[in-house]
């Protein structure tokens, strides 16, 4: 008889590959039967039309929540009241760091901190109260702070944002 190593295998003789927890069978992988794991494989085989229609629920409710907040912001710039006094103060400051239009500045009551609304048209909406309380110092760096904003395309790219966590809510 041949020395084990030399020994000629059948096809159906099963071959243990370690780590794989499997055998081969004749050029065939077959797991070894997990309870477990073929219960949950025949569950989501089963689910599939119900988890595709949770997701696209889930998705759809997370998108109409993203309209909601545009439609939002639009209300909000339509109801703010345009200041005049700091166009050419904001012309100035947008021009000194880089930005080709120069947004519309307004005082808003409904809002509680300087805020950029709007993504292809955007406004610099102030608090009412920043008509009267601030000094032209303060008022000149916070809209500087806005305008860094509007150039780094900040209103852009929380769109996106919003966009991607409506897709993958479910994370």
């Amino acid at each position: 008889s041949l020395p084990r190593k030399f020994a000629v295998r059948r096809p159906t003789d099963p071959v243990f590959l370690g780590d794989l927890d499997a055998f081969a069978f004749g050029g065939e992988i077959r797991l070894r039967d997990l309870g477990w794991a073929t219960r949950a494989r025949d569950w989501l085989e089963g689910s599939a039309s119900q988890i595709v229609v949770a997701y696209s629920v889930g998705a759809i409710l997370m998108l109409l929540r993203v309209l909601l907040g545009l439609t939002g912001c639009r209300k909000l710039r339509d109801a703010a009241a345009p200041e005049t006094e700091l166009t050419q103060l904001v012309r100035h400051l947008s021009h000194q760091i880089g930005l080709r239009v120069t947004p519309v500045v307004a005082y808003c009551c409904d809002v509680a901190a300087p805020t950029v609304v709007g993504v292809l048209k955007p406004a610099v909406l102030l608090p009412g109260a920043f008509a009267t309380g601030l000094s032209p110092e303060q008022i000149e760096a916070i809209l500087l702070h806005e305008l860094a904003h509007i150039r780094r395309f900040d209103p852009l790219l929380n769109v996106v944002q919003r966009l991607i966590e409506a897709l993958l809510f479910f994370h």
